[in-house]
């Protein structure tokens, strides 16, 4: 119940009450002028029996008379307030301080009457109809979280209506220890929002000043207005008292499995399907809602605008008989002298007329004992509920499967960390919020954003990379602008073949396992670079140490054999005695000629310091 002055109460319960209303399209005000009527329509229920846990939507038939066009989207707002024109000193109840009330007369105290936006639109002549819905009607887009999971359901819902632009006030009451363990994946912020409410004994409503409240139910529930029947024009009672001793609640639906607190017939179990409800939370329910009664009934009174869906009303109705008439038994008629019987109820539907006055239809529907107990399944219903279980239907959940008219075939992990996407233009698999693998059917290429591993692959085209690490690449061609690694070769095990190894910084090329060429950058730490030249178990080295050249042979003995040799400097041999190989000298003629010859070469030895 929206909060009113006692000066506005006391109006609405004068006979000769008069109003005013106006209506706010967008920044734009209309008067009684422009106002033909409305109506609002309001349920708390999705169907005639009482439950927890409903996201109902309000509707809002407007019909105004306008000559100009109404921008689309736009959100109507629609106020009351009492006409204090006609009250006299007389009519006065409340206190001087109290009386807030302009001296000149005219409206007094608005009061708003829900927030909606148009979903529809007619016009005949210069009346515009306009059919409405409240701002719950957001909540029918599909729930995303970038919370952790397990989550508080504070947390999830605080997110939640930040991402939908909501407010809410102080009725949102959650329990601090209730958690999600898992994201909610392919649900609707409106069925997540339903059973968080439920959760904590509760139904969602968009409040009268636009916004979000929770409608709590209790075992112990006190009326929020007394009616008498002054105030109604017929009340009948529709079915016996409606009370709550048991709790059911399904947390999956498919294999129909269900928590359980309390004890009752069927007719006082309150069922609910809540997938985010464990036992403990049950028995919490229980205890909150055990007891909980209202006596269904149906209404036509007089219009109260500051009355919600959800709301507790205490009403009478004269139920007095004569002397005559009474047939039962003295101890047994328990009637007041008044004959006026007093009972609660709950107002689960409401309709709210405007037409120059307010009149309203309540309505607390219930299903009745019978009805309960003795529900007889035909063959058709028997099919449609196999087909419930075994069949995957559009926007529906199954074992992680569901499709949708936007995505296809969509698997999903309950907690959302994995999504896989199926239709003639995506094949996407999804990790975390992100996609990683997909195939890009344009251009018919797969694409992944990740790490790639596997045992083996065949690639008959070109691979490919920035860079490439492993242990064994094989191949007729490698191509690349840089390629890195500890090992290289051009053979497996098999002569000849060519190896860059780390092992040494060694560059080698061997014809077989005893003929081979090695450079070596620094062999066994010596700290000079060395090239190294074997043939059957015999190695030379040639090697720079400093500023010096060396070559070792595998012996005392080397042999270099030039066809020319020129040196620019002198050419030393130290140490004990040098040898040089053998000189050929053609036979002389003559000996004198051979003599000759042989002088001139131990000359020229001597002058190259070879000999002495």
């Amino acid at each position: 119940m929206y909060p009113i002055s006692p000066l506005y109460e006391s109006f609405l319960k004068r006979p000769d009450r008069e109003f005013m209303v106006k209506v706010m399209v967008g920044d734009t005000e209309y008067d009684m002028a422009n106002i033909v009527d409305f109506i609002i329509d309001s349920s708390l229920i999705p169907d005639t029996s009482f439950t927890i846990g409903t996201v109902i939507l309000s509707k809002l038939t407007l019909r105004l008379r306008l000559k100009a066009e109404v921008p689309e989207n736009v959100s109507i707002r629609p106020y009351v307030a009492f006409d204090s024109n006609g009250m006299t000193w007389t009519q006065a109840e409340i206190a001087w301080q109290e009386a807030n009330i302009y001296w000149a007369g005219g409206a007094a105290e608005w009061l708003p009457l829900g927030e909606f936006y148009v979903d529809s639109r007619e016009r005949t002549g210069d009346i515009w109809t306009f059919d409405c819905l409240d701002k719950l009607i957001w909540t029918e887009q599909p729930f995303i979280s970038s919370l952790t999971y397990p989550a508080s359901m504070q947390a999830v819902w605080a997110e939640m209506c930040q991402r939908l632009g909501y407010t809410y006030d102080s009725t949102v009451q959650i329990k601090p220890g209730y958690t999600i363990k898992t994201k909610p994946a392919g649900y609707t912020c409106r069925q997540v929002m339903g059973w968080i409410a439920g959760s904590n004994s509760a139904s969602v409503r968009a409040g009268k000043d636009g916004q979000i409240q929770f409608k709590h139910f209790t075992g112990a529930m006190t009326p929020d207005i007394d009616m008498t029947p002054s105030d109604y024009i017929r009340t009948k009672q529709t079915n016996a008292v409606k009370t709550i001793k048991k709790v059911v609640v399904t947390y999956d639906a498919e294999e129909q499995a269900a928590y359980t607190a309390g004890t009752g017939t069927e007719d006082e179990t309150l069922y609910i399907d809540n997938p985010l409800m464990t036992q403990s939370m049950v028995n919490d329910l229980h205890a909150t809602i055990n007891g909980f009664a209202y006596q269904p009934m149906e209404m036509d009174a007089r219009g109260y605008p500051h009355l919600d869906v959800g709301d507790v009303i205490g009403y009478e109705v004269y139920e007095g008989n004569s002397w005559l008439d009474t047939i039962t038994p003295w101890q047994n008629t328990h009637v007041p002298w008044s004959g006026m019987v007093g009972y609660q109820s709950l107002v689960l539907t409401m309709v709210l007329q405007y037409k120059g006055g307010f009149r309203m239809t309540l309505d607390a529907p219930s299903t009745s004992e019978q009805q309960s107990q003795y529900v007889v399944k035909g063959p058709l219903t028997e099919q449609v509920e196999k087909l419930n279980k075994d069949t995957v239907k559009l926007d529906r959940n199954y074992y992680g499967v569901r499709t949708s008219r936007e995505e296809g075939l969509v698997v999903e992990t309950e907690g959302g960390s994995g999504k896989a996407v199926f239709n003639a233009d995506e094949l996407s698999f999804w990790a975390n919020g992100q996609r990683s693998l997909w195939f890009d059917i344009p251009n018919k290429k797969f694409k992944f954003k990740g790490t790639l591993e596997g045992a083996d692959g065949t690639f008959s085209g070109t691979l490919q990379a920035g860079t490439i690490i492993g242990g064994s690449i094989s191949g007729a061609t490698i191509s690349g602008g840089s390629i890195y690694g500890s090992y290289f070769a051009t053979g497996l095990g098999t002569y000849p073949f060519v190896e860059l190894s780390s092992n040494n910084n060694l560059i080698a090329a061997y014809g077989d396992a005893n003929k081979y060429v090695k450079i070596e950058s620094n062999l066994n730490n010596l700290g000079a670079p060395m090239i190294r030249f074997g043939f059957n178990g015999n190695e030379t080295h040639l090697m720079q140490v400093g500023s010096g050249f060396y070559a070792f042979g595998p012996s005392s003995n080397m042999s270099f054999n030039f066809n020319d040799l020129s040196l620019g400097g002198n050419v030393r041999v130290s140490g004990g005695a040098s040898k040089l190989g053998s000189h050929s000298v053609s036979p002389p003629s003559d000996p004198d000629s051979a003599v000759t010859k042989l002088s001139i070469l131990i000359a020229a030895l001597r002058d190259m310091g070879i000999l002495a």
